[in-house]
């Protein structure tokens, strides 16, 4: 589903699934469940048309980078940050968000993260359907 007819136009025929299977079942043997999901969400993430079978493998073996510690944020002092978050709520107030177009717009981004997709269907889905719940 990631792909739809990109992955589907691959396969012209039942012999070429059949050794499809059987090159990636041996391929991805042995792999965790966890493994072929990180596998599925990188591939989502970063390749525009199906990978091959090593890129895939290579997917599946990636880890997300932890975060040991984020940057120390800047100091200011008391009266900058009350004038910094007054000019935000000026702005805010002078020129309300429209919110379906806002989540419409962040949907048509290109390579958008799958839970900031996620994300954005629910609100726009919301925004649509009053009082529904996804």
């Amino acid at each position: 589903m990631l792909y739809m007819n990109r992955f589907n136009s691959s396969f012209q025929d039942q012999a070429t699934i059949d050794e499809w299977c059987e090159v990636w079942a041996e391929a991805l043997g042995g792999m965790e469940g966890e493994q072929i999901k990180a596998g599925l969400d990188y591939s989502r993430d970063h390749y525009d048309w199906p990978p091959t079978c090593a890129e895939f493998k290579a997917a599946c073996k990636s880890k997300p980078k932890a975060v040991l510690a984020l940057p120390q944020p800047p100091r200011t002092d008391s009266e900058t940050g009350k004038r910094n978050v007054a000019d935000v709520l000026a702005n805010l107030t002078a020129k309300p968000i429209n919110g379906r177009e806002y989540w419409a717009k962040v949907l048509e981004t290109e390579g958008l993260p799958a839970f900031t997709y996620q994300f954005a269907q629910k609100s726009l889905h919301n925004l649509n359907n009053p009082g529904a719940n996804l």
